[in-house]
């Protein structure tokens, strides 16, 4: 998303069977930037034991990882492996990433 966020919403809005309008799409693309999220961030947190998760965090692919305990880490790893490695084949999630092409 990060690399081609138009792209990417038009991708998403096709798998789910939806054809918004130029306006509607520019708005969601607005709306999915950094600079937006930075703005709403409490919007943005998912409460856990022990405290919040920041998901907007400095808006640069993969520094999210450096805020999150090896415990969270692996228990992440662990649900990958038991839903999304069945279902689609990956083991991890750069190996999703280097299959998806948003210039489709």
């Amino acid at each position: 998303m990060k690399l081609n966020l138009f792209a990417a919403v038009r991708r998403i809005a096709r798998f789910m069977g939806l054809n918004p309008s130029s306006a509607l799409q520019q708005k969601v693309v607005e709306q999915a930037t950094f600079e937006f999220m930075s703005r709403h961030r409490e919007k943005y947190q998912e409460r856990k034991p022990g405290g919040v998760l920041e998901m907007v965090v400095t808006g640069r692919v993969g520094d999210s990882k450096q805020k999150i305990s090896a415990e969270l880490q692996s228990e992440l790893d662990e649900a990958w492996q038991r839903y999304v490695t069945p279902m689609l084949g990956y083991e991890n999630y750069d190996q999703l990433l280097d299959s998806i092409s948003l210039s489709q």
